[in-house]
C-alpha cells in the first residue's frame, strides 16, 4: 500500500514535462533500505529517500527480475529522456558509451565498471556523472561544456581529454 502510493506520487513529480509520457524507475533496493527506517516519510520529503531513475542498467538477470530496465549502458544513455537520469548497477559493461544529451548518470563506485571508453559530445553538455570505474579512454569533446564528471575511477592506462569548456573533471587514477 505504501509502495502504490510513493510510485504514483513520485511519478507525479517525474511527469512535470508536458512532451512526454509520466516515467521514472523506483530503484528497488533504496525502497528496501529506507523501509526499514522507523521513520514518517511524507510526500515533499520522499526526494530525499527515495531515488527514481529513467533507466537502470544491470545484467540480464536483473532485466527478467525486474531489478533494472536495460543491460547496456549505451541503450540506458540512448533511451532515457534529455535531462532524465541514469543508474548503473555493480558488474561489468564491455561497450563504449557516448553521451549525446543531458543526463544526470550515477554508478554504484567500483562496481559498475565501464570496461571501453566514455565520449560526451556536444549534447551532453551540462550533463553529470559520477561513483563509476572506467578502464578506456574518457573524452570531453569540443562543445561538451559545463559537464561534472567527478569521483570516478580511471585505468592504469586511460588517458582523460577535456577539449570543451567549463567541465568539472575529477578522478582516480589506478597505478
Amino acid at each position: 500500500m505504501i509502495l502504490k502510493r510513493l510510485t504514483s506520487v513520485l511519478t507525479i513529480k517525474r511527469s512535470t514535462s508536458t512532451d512526454r509520457q509520466p516515467t521514472g524507475f523506483l530503484q528497488q533496493n533504496a525502497v528496501v533500505n529506507n523501509m526499514i527506517q522507523p521513520k514518517a516519510v511524507t510526500p515533499d520529503k520522499m526526494a530525499d529517500v527515495y531515488d527514481v531513475y529513467d533507466a537502470v542498467v544491470g545484467s540480464s538477470a536483473q532485466v527478467t527480475a525486474g531489478l533494472a530496465n536495460y543491460s547496456s549502458i549505451q541503450a540506458a544513455v540512448t533511451g532515457a529522456p534529455a535531462g532524465g537520469s541514469v543508474l548503473i548497477l555493480q558488474g561489468t559493461y564491455t561497450e563504449n558509451v557516448t553521451v549525446n544529451q543531458q543526463l544526470f548518470i550515477k554508478g554504484k563506485g567500483l562496481g559498475s565498471l565501464i570496461n571501453g571508453t566514455l565520449n560526451f559530445n556536444s549534447g551532453g553538455s551540462f550533463s553529470i556523472m559520477k561513483y563509476f570505474q572506467v578502464s578506456g579512454n574518457v573524452t570531453l569533446n569540443a562543445g561538451a561544456n559545463g559537464i561534472y564528471l567527478r569521483e570516478f575511477y580511471a585505468g592504469a592506462s586511460s588517458v582523460v581529454t577535456d577539449n570543451g569548456t567549463g567541465n568539472s573533471v575529477g578522478y582516480i587514477q589506478e597505478p
